[in-house]
């Protein structure tokens, strides 16, 4: 096979990169999920051989043939995106590799791409457009070109965004690299953020159909491989390497990782298992919430990557799967006792059960993390972002269940549990006798206001009822907070929710 990126090709995209490299709206959105979604769904094309995360643009594509992409990607579901802003940078990109590449004829074509969720109307600019972008430009090619490269690496990235594109365009950008960069440039609309999840999962299926699954988990397979998929690309953020030859995702790479973790179930596969869960509600959240705010997406982004840092952390090992099975499985005690004992295939079955109450526990303790988060007047993530980290609120000291610590409630420890009602009512009782030999001090657990107050722990489960309340918080009592103040779902994680003088007050305002 034909060798089209030579090192020549890739000192000419270094060169291109070094005023990228602070760019402001990397920090930021680094690694948004739409972005890694179609990061995996290019590693699954044809003829592909590198895509890079955060490079020339959010996604760069090489190919064997010699193609090389360089791709935006928005998600605006209720937002008209800044085509101005947009077209302006890849053209940026678009014009340095012309002049780089000089008078000679390269078999490596740059080719400027659009990604996109929108469900407004995303067209393709005119030339005459296009020239109100820019501004004047020269009517031919420069005839000097000497010194493009030195300004690119020495005088450029000294300066803003703004201005290097305003140095590059008055100085170098010319009439037929317009008219070029408009024929090559291609707008692709996507699906919503839950719907190119769906198409992923299957187009993952199709790749590793030849990877045997075990008995039983046939219907988790497509998550087990969603899950391998997100911690794939995750993984490549925190390389800390520059350069681009370091940064570049290989997709050998990416078939020789998921071949081979799919050889046999281990403990990967279980926190692959979960991390699709947890991406799977995280979209939902986003879907369901599309008049969430640029800012608002950016935090429940950077909540969701930090949940799913833990979750990789905290299920590295059986004793952090057990508390999650614990915590939130509704077997009796005699059979959580036997996790242990499983191996990762049985374990993975039983925390499969727990899919749904894994489901509404991230829902809660999400909204309750972007609550204190958004009702502390914090304007971005990058200013205060140890509050979007859920392991900063787990009590560590619990060693078998999730503890839960919020700094504002009047309670030390707490636990987030399934609902008390439907399926969960006729089971109740395996779980919540586990949670009388842990005590934690609140159960945060969506139920009739009935139910909230405070009880005794030496009373009986079934004794669990309105006229059981007792007055004073001790060590031997428990607060059951009802939840109805926290709203989770469809268009209401717009609505802040004062948790203070809620959920964490030790009245339940429902209650009263």
């Amino acid at each position: 096979m034909e060798t089209y990126f030579t090192d020549e090709v890739y000192q000419k995209f270094e060169t291109m990169y070094e005023g990228d490299k602070a760019r402001d709206a990397s920090a930021k959105v680094r690694g948004f999920l739409f972005q890694d979604l179609i990061a995996i769904e290019f590693l699954l094309e044809n003829q592909v051989q590198h895509v890079f995360l955060e490079f020339l643009e959010d996604i760069d594509v090489a190919y064997e043939d010699g193609r090389f992409e360089v791709i935006q990607v928005k998600y605006y579901p209720k937002k008209n995106p800044d085509m101005k802003e947009i077209i302006t940078d890849l053209y940026y990109q678009y014009l340095l590799f012309d002049l780089l590449n000089g008078d000679r004829v390269e078999v490596v074509k740059i080719k400027p791409h659009l990604v996109i969720h929108s469900d407004k109307v995303v067209n393709k600019p005119d030339l005459t457009k296009m020239r109100g972008y820019i501004g004047e430009v020269l009517a031919n090619r420069p005839d000097s070109l000497k010194d493009v490269e030195v300004q690119l690496r020495t005088i450029i990235p000294k300066m803003k965004k703004d201005e290097q594109r305003q140095k590059v365009f008055s100085s170098w950008a010319y009439e037929k690299s317009l008219s070029d960069f408009l024929d090559d440039f291609e707008i692709i609309p996507k699906d919503n953020i839950r719907q190119l999840q769906d198409t992923i999962e299957i187009k993952l299926e199709k790749c590793f159909s030849i990877c045997d699954v075990a008995d039983g988990m046939q219907e988790n397979r497509r998550k087990i491989l969603m899950g391998l998929a997100v911690i794939f690309i995750q993984e490549r953020y925190k390389t800390g390497e520059e350069g681009v030859q370091n940064i570049r995702v290989s997709k050998a790479d990416f078939v020789d990782y998921i071949q081979n973790q799919m050889k046999m179930y281990s403990d990967k596969s279980i926190i692959a298992y979960i991390i699709a869960v947890v991406t799977e509600e995280y979209e939902a959240i986003i879907t369901e919430n599309d008049d969430l705010s640029e800012e608002q997406r950016i935090s429940l982004n950077a909540i969701y990557k930090n949940t799913v840092e833990w979750i990789g952390e905290e299920c590295s090992k059986i004793d952090g799967q057990f508390r999650i099975v614990n915590t939130l499985c509704t077997d009796t005690y005699e059979q959580i006792l036997e996790f242990g004992n499983k191996d990762a295939a049985e374990r993975l079955l039983v925390i499969a059960g727990c899919k749904e109450n894994i489901k509404i526990f991230l829902r809660y303790l999400w909204k309750v993390i972007f609550d204190i988060y958004s009702g502390g007047g914090v304007s971005h993530e990058a200013e205060n972002g140890e509050l979007l980290k859920p392991q900063n609120y787990i009590d560590k000291s619990k060693l078998n269940y999730i503890c839960i610590h919020f700094p504002q409630d009047c309670v030390e420890t707490s636990v987030i549990l399934p609902p008390a009602y439907g399926v969960f009512k006729s089971r109740k009782n395996n779980h919540r006798l586990r949670l009388m030999k842990e005590k934690p001090r609140k159960w945060f657990m969506k139920c009739d206001s009935k139910l909230a107050g405070k009880h005794e722990y030496d009373y009986s489960t079934a004794e669990i009822v309105e006229k059981d309340s007792v007055t004073n918080l001790n060590k031997d009592n428990f607060i059951i907070e009802c939840m109805q103040c926290v709203k989770i779902d469809e268009h209401e994680w717009t609505k802040i929710d004062d948790c203070k003088n809620c959920i964490f007050a030790e009245t339940c305002i429902k209650g009263e």
